[in-house]
């Protein structure tokens, strides 16, 4: 029977878990599949005593729904964050993590073999060689030692700690760093460490719940910084990462890749990737950069379209130059590279080239009014637009005639 503990060890679900639970809100308790209702029970109440003062519910057809209230202008750090902090370890973890810094706190290189001498002489413990060179690897990862070979043996030392300056400055920065960056949890951590809060900064528009996604970023940043292949999830189809992209209005991150088998550009939502598996590096990695920086300009959205080939999109609007310059500015400040040509006195031509012509039509429409005329290459976008045209002319004009 599983035994609720507030500490985790398998992040992957935790974040699945309050993804759909708690976030998005479209499953109930019946649609916990994973394990049996009692491990949704444990996995509710692990996450409620982290986040119990946000924690809010209703009921619908489907049964109670659970969800979170999180209200950035109230909130001096993201709540998430305490998911981040709460891993789980064992005992022997915990016993074995201040044995081993003892035993290299004379700053002297050792092999596991001579760490577990060390330790025995010392402490008056016998542990498994294998278990120290496992952990002292963990913590060569981690940053904590420094490993060198000399001939076959593996020699371990302590890095040298790097005193941390924790100016008034620095902290104000890392204050405004842990809430408005990616990966912002590492100044969490910092903050923690220095027993302060943020104390200066609010948030009009904060994507806080982007937070879940940061381990999956921090090993797409390390891919495309050590230019290597990965693979998503359980699809062995191997692509290249090339660029992190995150929207403004939703704050949504994307991975911008290359898919070799179909020799096409491709965009993957970090919030739908689950597991990423490392492969080789990648020759000529720079050319794929270089190509990926020639076709973003023509993407709308997160669209490549489905071949190399360009839709134009051609639209005169009035503007009247005198009271409505600001018209003017917002097609300039949101037209995406597009290009702007004074036709007449009060009409203006914006023309874009892009991939996928479809994804422009929200933001099209925010003219309506102002159009003179519309062309897209596309008839289908084309066709599309004038229909939605057709069903505001019957909704609004006809009835008042």
């Amino acid at each position: 029977m599983a035994e609720f503990s507030e500490l985790v060890k398998n992040f992957a679900k935790v974040r699945s878990y309050m993804r759909d639970f708690y976030i998005y809100g479209f499953k109930v308790r019946k649609d916990y599949t994973y394990k049996s209702g009692r491990t949704y029970d444990n996995e509710r109440r692990r996450v409620e005593s982290w986040l119990n003062e946000w924690v809010r519910w209703d009921y619908s057809q489907q049964g109670k729904r659970i969800f979170l209230v999180l209200k950035a202008s109230l909130t001096d750090a993201n709540p998430l964050y305490r998911a981040w902090k709460s891993k789980s370890f064992t005992d022997n973890d915990l016993v074995l993590h201040f044995y081993l810094l003892d035993a290299l706190a004379d700053g002297q290189s050792y092999t596991a073999e001579g760490l577990n001498q060390r330790l025995s002489h010392r402490l008056n413990v016998i542990l498994d060689t294998q278990t120290i060179r496992r952990k002292a690897n963990e913590y060569v990862q981690l940053g904590l030692l420094w490993a060198q070979k000399e001939g076959r043996a593996l020699y371990y030392r302590l890095q040298p700690i790097t005193a941390l300056d924790l100016s008034a400055a620095v902290l104000e920065g890392l204050m405004f760093f842990q809430e408005a960056s990616a990966l912002g949890v590492i100044g969490s951590f910092i903050l923690d460490a220095a027993g302060r809060k943020n104390e200066y900064f609010t948030f009009k528009h904060h994507f806080m719940v982007h937070t879940l996604d940061d381990d999956i970023l921090l090993t797409l940043l390390s891919a495309i910084a050590q230019k290597r292949w990965v693979a998503l999830d359980d699809d062995r189809t191997m692509l290249i990462p090339l660029k992190i992209m995150r929207s403004e209005q939703t704050g949504r991150a994307y991975l911008a890749a290359y898919l070799s088998k179909q020799k096409w550009f491709r965009h993957f939502r970090l919030d739908h990737i689950d597991v990423i598996t490392l492969g080789e590096k990648v020759a000529h990695y720079e050319n794929y950069q270089q190509l990926l920086a020639q076709k973003l300009p023509h993407c709308w959205g997160v669209s490549f379209g489905n071949a190399d080939e360009l839709e134009t999109v051609e639209m005169v609007i009035a503007i009247d130059e005198k009271r409505e310059n600001y018209v003017l500015a917002r097609l300039k400040r949101e037209g995406r590279h597009g290009q702007i040509e004074a036709l007449t006195e009060g009409q203006y031509m914006y023309r874009h080239q892009v991939y996928d012509a479809n994804e422009m039509l929200p933001w099209l429409k925010t003219f309506i009014g102002r159009i003179v005329t519309f062309r897209c290459s596309n008839k289908n976008v084309e066709r599309k637009i004038f229909r939605d045209f057709e069903r505001l002319y019957g909704m609004y004009l006809r009835k008042e005639e």
